[in-house]
């Protein structure tokens, strides 16, 4: 697995979620990917230096997401961070039947998501890895290949849906 020029997988959610994120990061960094996350050494003393580091030193950012995670100041600060450095975002809805909105609705607008309210940790990690080959695969050339990925699997449900 490429190293990213010496980047980490950054791990962005609100503490309701923390021990699904922490069973995400053990199966993560057993996979061998360099994780981030504020519990296992990416938090010091200085909050934001630290999301700042998390977020500058990430080659892609995955944000559990639920109205917690919309409504807390330092998730909108690190997701809206992300977005300015224009890093890799992978969202993970962990409510079922919640839409995000305001900034977050902004941010993450036409973005492809991974489903993780009715998954089991083993499903949820599988989809995330299989997110993070497909961006890593595409590192070199600017994402744009892994964007247009996205944009047909976009197209491919948009078609089964309409022909259902």
């Amino acid at each position: 697995m490429a190293d990213h020029r010496n980047k980490h997988v950054m791990l962005s959610y609100q503490w309701d979620n923390k021990a699904t994120v922490l069973e995400i990061y053990d199966a993560l960094t057993a996979q061998g990917y360099t994780v981030w996350m504020d519990v296992k050494g990416g938090m010091r003393e200085n909050l934001h230096a630290s999301m700042e580091d998390g977020v500058e030193n990430s080659w892609a950012v995955v944000c559990f997401l639920t109205q917690a995670y919309q409504d807390s100041k330092n998730c909108q600060a690190e997701l809206t961070y992300a977005k300015e450095q224009r890093k890799n975002i992978i969202p993970v809805y962990m409510q079922s039947s919640w839409k995000p909105s305001g900034y977050l609705g902004i941010i993450l607008a036409g973005a492809i998501y991974i489903k993780g309210s009715s998954s089991s940790t083993e499903s949820l990690t599988t989809a995330i890895v299989e997110k993070l080959q497909m961006i890593s695969s595409d590192q070199d050339i600017g994402n744009i290949s892994y964007h247009g990925r996205l944009l047909h699997q976009f197209i491919a449900f948009s078609f089964s849906f309409l022909s259902s």
